[in-house]
């Protein structure tokens, strides 16, 4: 319209035009990112693409409530983490195996019981070979024992303990490898949910300061002071605000999602800190395997 009367110039007709075919672009982008988010939801609901067709035709998108960060968070609550726990069980698995190769170390007592029935009579008839066969005089047996000694074997089980031991050595380096990865990750997603809290704060604050002053754009209007090229100017702005706490609100819920996906799920029912961990060289038969090889055993 200022155009045409004279009161402008072309380039403003052509950046105007420039800003909507953004808008009708930022538009169809936007459009098309919420139908991927319906059929991924879809999807999770094990559903077909049309169950979530219907989820924004309120007008109004649903706003998922986050649990609180909590002041602290115990290391233990990792072992939620499947990638954590597998690396426990492998180094309690190979903890276990140092036992029983110290067991091989042992003597051992050795039980031989053996019977059967003798008959010291001989006869030709068949009838008779049974009474003679299980009478009591002709049941016989034997008891024998013996005693192992694990000596003599060329160092077979000093060997398999010292690889028992450094396969326990590396499951132990690998779960803590493991654990100093998932803490970590832990950190950067406690770091990046915080970033992403307080850029979400400040959007609001600036989105109330966008709509303040658009009502005072819209009272100078009514004053006569200002023309309607204000008050477009100030709607574009508080418009460009809410889409832009509407991303960082995103991406607020995608880093909750990082943070529980770090710690294996939630923030409770962890493992009690006081509960034993794997001490393969604290056990009892410790000092009888050592003094079986200082003797030259194993």
């Amino acid at each position: 319209t200022r155009y045409r009367t004279g009161l402008d110039a072309l380039d403003a007709v052509e950046v105007a035009r420039a800003d909507l075919e953004a808008a009708v672009r930022r538009e169809a982008v936007a459009r098309a990112l919420l139908t991927l988010q319906q059929d991924a939801l879809a999807r999770l609901m094990g559903e077909g693409p049309d169950a979530a067709r219907d989820l924004y035709a309120g007008g109004k998108a649903p706003s998922p409530a986050q649990p609180a960060l909590p002041k602290s968070l115990p290391i233990e609550l990792l072992i939620h983490r499947p990638d954590l726990a597998a690396a426990l069980r492998r180094a309690e698995a190979a903890a276990q195996r140092i036992h029983v190769a110290k067991t091989m170390f042992l003597p051992s007592v050795d039980l031989a019981i053996m019977g059967g029935f003798e008959g010291s009579v001989t006869s030709t008839k068949i009838s008779k070979l049974a009474g003679y066969l299980f009478a009591p005089s002709a049941i016989g047996y034997a008891v024998s024992p013996g005693i192992r000694l694990p000596i003599f074997q060329g160092g077979r089980l000093s060997g398999n303990l010292e690889a028992q031991r450094a396969d326990y050595d590396q499951a132990v380096d690998a779960y803590n490898d493991t654990l100093l990865q998932a803490a970590q990750q832990v950190a950067d997603s406690i770091a990046n949910l915080k970033r992403a809290r307080a850029e979400h704060e400040a959007q609001g604050r600036l989105l109330g300061a966008a709509r303040v002053k658009l009502d005072l754009a819209r009272a100078r209007l009514r004053d006569g002071m200002k023309d309607r090229r204000e008050i477009v100017a100030n709607e574009a702005d508080l418009l460009e605000s809410a889409f832009a706490q509407r991303a960082l609100e995103g991406e607020r819920l995608i880093a909750a999602v990082d943070l529980y996906q770090a710690l294996g799920g939630g923030y409770a029912d962890g493992p009690h800190p006081a509960e034993p961990k794997p001490e393969p060289e604290a056990d009892p038969i410790t000092p009888a395997v050592e003094t079986i090889r200082s003797l030259g055993g194993g």
